[in-house]
């Protein structure tokens, strides 16, 4: 809601919002000195994903919406790239009660997570493609990137594959592959 105001919410103490929208305790993030965090640190697509939806109006439950839609996507994504052997699985996993309960629950990991999945699905194929297609799955892990830093610990095992399925196909290790997707990520 700042950010559609034009005030920077990195800026600003978020204290104000825990009564605004009756934020229980239990619900706080806490400091290791036992106050409650009160700004933002994620990265900036994390709440900027909602913007468009606050814009038009939608204010109550947009994050839940948003991320129940993302949750979704990540299903129907994950079903339609698994091998047909083994596709009930992604209606299996995406039915499991944690993941619907994040989704349900707010937390912001349901939205980056459909750009993930494309991603994963792509790097294998990132050294044998070329222009604006070799370009794809890297935007869509920096995008993830940009939502939250979890997908920041995947980057350097995602970065050791491409270099190892250059290695398969052509004999030597794919430094520069990789650091071509690097590049394009960040």
């Amino acid at each position: 809601m700042l950010a559609n105001h034009g005030v920077n919410p990195y800026t600003h103490s978020m204290a104000p919002s825990f009564g605004l929208f009756r934020v229980s305790p239990n619900g706080y993030t806490f400091h290791l000195n036992g106050t409650p965090v009160t700004s933002f640190s994620y990265p900036a697509l994390a709440f900027e994903i909602y913007q468009p939806f606050l814009a038009l109006g939608l204010t109550v439950q947009t994050a839940v919406m948003v991320n129940v839609a993302a949750w979704a996507a990540a299903i129907m994504t994950l079903f339609a790239l698994l091998p047909r052997s083994i596709r009930a699985a992604a209606l299996v996993v995406g039915s499991l009660s944690t993941y619907v309960g994040f989704a349900v629950g707010g937390v912001t990991d349901a939205v980056y997570i459909p750009l993930l999945i494309v991603a994963a699905y792509l790097w294998p194929r990132f050294a044998r493609q070329s222009g604006p297609r070799a370009w794809v799955g890297p935007v869509l892990f920096g995008l993830a990137m940009a939502m939250k830093q979890t997908p920041w610990f995947i980057l350097p095992f995602v970065l050791a594959g491409i270099a190892g399925q250059v290695r398969i196909e052509r004999g030597t290790w794919g430094i520069a592959t990789a650091g071509r997707y690097l590049a394009i990520t960040l």
